[in-house]
């Protein structure tokens, strides 16, 4: 097993591991050998394209050259002779960022040329950045950067140098940017603590005289995180506790809390059309960084297409069992939806049918879009009528994207409610809090990876602080009360 530890002080500074560089790519200067392509799949279709590899005049030495200045078509590169290289062989980790670098320079024409990483889970192809250009180029060797993050779920990648269009192009030092030092932060101040409950919304604030208030930090949903670290001391502190307003919910496992052995993994839930390639429906603890708006499970539909070829459009369409309610009467009809990655078209709706008491369909199937969601938990309200002679009803959802390459679209949903008469109003207490000296331990994670954070007094014993702390791609933080003269911290990652 292979650990990366990074170990700081609490009042003394921060003290950095390295962690190894990236690996080469492969015969990413056109050197090797000398004058041929090597390990560089030349492909192209339609149009005109000449591909040479001249010894001298690079950025040194060799260089390569896509050729289209008759026009037309696409030329490319593909590395390791068409096949993923492994992210194991280049020290790379799914999840994270990195920057690839490519050296370019017009030879002839106006195009400079471009750059595009294929994501792979063994041979087949789970995503991609899409065709990356530079705004310009010049006739002199000129270093591009391309900023690509790593897919979840991949184990392989292929690095993709693109034609300039209508233009000849030298390419040269093809390579990914050394990453930066297994950096982590810590901060010290005051740590704000109050008492939560799932589902409401916390807002910390704090006042330097007690009568006007500032929020510090956006606000918190349910009780994952139940304290926040302030930097810059105030002398008072409180928590806006928000508790939403609503009826008799009768939606059955409305959290995606009670958990099953079905294809959706949440009781309750079912996926009525099954997946295609592409489609992905399932509950999740978190998304990138973004963590349930109640409770500790969501919902989530992700839809991707392949960077290139023909493509289908994925199927996801996930429904409650029935469940009964009263013909004629009116409900409202709420849930919370984010959609954090939005790469393509797509039209993610809601969806609601009717039944008699024989399971027969008397009303819907009612189809209605959210698509102005954004990135963030925002709450979805309607009201429901069930026409004469439905006595069952189910809500759902689908993503609807289409068939475009490269596309991924990403839904979530959580709390749902259906419920009877007028909804309450929201409720907003005022909480006090605990304050103490604290600190914050943060760092960078990769999805797939744990990590424990230690602390000691005196590099003798190291104590694990919290349990394991499961990576996201984002940046996650730990929060301790000092209660010592000085104190020592490290943070432990493990595969």
């Amino acid at each position: 097993m292979k650990l990366r530890i990074l170990t700081l002080c609490a009042l003394f500074g921060v003290i950095l591991k390295a962690t190894a560089a990236p690996g080469v790519i492969p015969n990413g200067t056109f050197d090797s050998p000398a004058g041929a392509p090597g390990p560089w799949l030349p492909v192209s279709d339609g149009g005109t394209f000449t591909y040479s590899y001249p010894i001298t005049g690079g950025n040194p030495n060799g260089y390569g050259v896509i050729n289209n200045t008759s026009g037309g078509g696409f030329g490319i590169w593909v590395s390791n002779g068409g096949a993923p290289l492994t992210l194991a062989s280049l020290e790379l980790t799914a999840g994270r960022t990195y920057t690839f670098l490519q050296d370019m320079r017009i030879i002839s024409g106006t195009r400079i040329g471009g750059f595009k990483i294929d994501f792979f889970a063994g041979a087949a192809q789970i995503g991609s950045t899409g065709d990356l250009y530079p705004a310009s180029g010049s006739g002199v060797w000129t270093t591009y950067s391309f900023p690509v993050t790593i897919a979840a779920g991949a184990d392989g990648i292929k690095v993709v140098p693109l034609w300039g269009p209508g233009s000849s192009v030298g390419y040269d030092n093809i390579r990914i940017q050394p990453t930066q030092p297994f950096a982590a932060t810590i901060r010290s101040g005051n740590l704000v603590s109050w008492t939560a409950s799932n589902g409401n919304t916390y807002q910390p604030q704090k006042s330097v005289d007690n009568a006007v208030w500032a929020n510090f930090g956006a606000a918190l949903f349910g009780n994952n995180v139940t304290s926040r670290l302030d930097s810059t001391v105030a002398p008072f502190y409180r928590v806006l506790e928000v508790i939403p307003g609503g009826g008799n919910n009768v939606v059955p496992n409305p959290g995606f809390e009670s958990l099953a052995g079905n294809s959706l993994g949440a009781e309750n839930w079912n996926i009525v059309v099954l997946p295609n390639a592409g489609a992905s429906m399932t509950t999740a603890t978190q998304f990138a960084a973004i963590i349930p708006h109640g409770g500790t499970n969501m919902l989530l539909m992700e839809s991707t297409t392949a960077a290139t070829g023909g493509v289908a459009a994925p199927n996801t369409d996930v429904r409650s069992d029935r469940f009964p309610v009263d013909p004629g009467t009116t409900y409202d009809l709420s849930f919370y939806a984010a959609n954090p990655v939005k790469i393509g078209g797509a039209n993610p709706q809601y969806s609601i049918f009717f039944y008699d008491g024989a399971n027969g369909i008397v009303g819907g199937p009612i189809f209605t879009s959210f698509s102005s969601v954004g990135a963030n938990w925002t709450k979805v309200v309607t009201t429901v009528t069930p026409p004469a002679g439905a006595t069952q009803m189910t809500v759902g959802w689908i993503q609807a994207m289409g068939a475009g390459n490269g596309w991924r679209w990403v839904t979530l949903i959580d709390d749902v409610s259906l419920s009877t008469g007028p909804i309450s109003p929201d409720i907003t207490n005022v909480l006090s809090t605990a304050n103490e000296p604290g600190v914050e331990i943060g760092w960078p994670s990769a999805p797939g990876r744990n990590y424990q954070v230690q602390n000691t007094e005196d590099f003798a014993v190291w104590s694990d602080y919290l349990g394991l702390v499961a990576g996201n791609g984002a940046t996650r933080t730990s929060t301790e009360a000092i209660n010592a003269l000085k104190k020592f911290y490290r943070v432990v990652e493990q595969p």
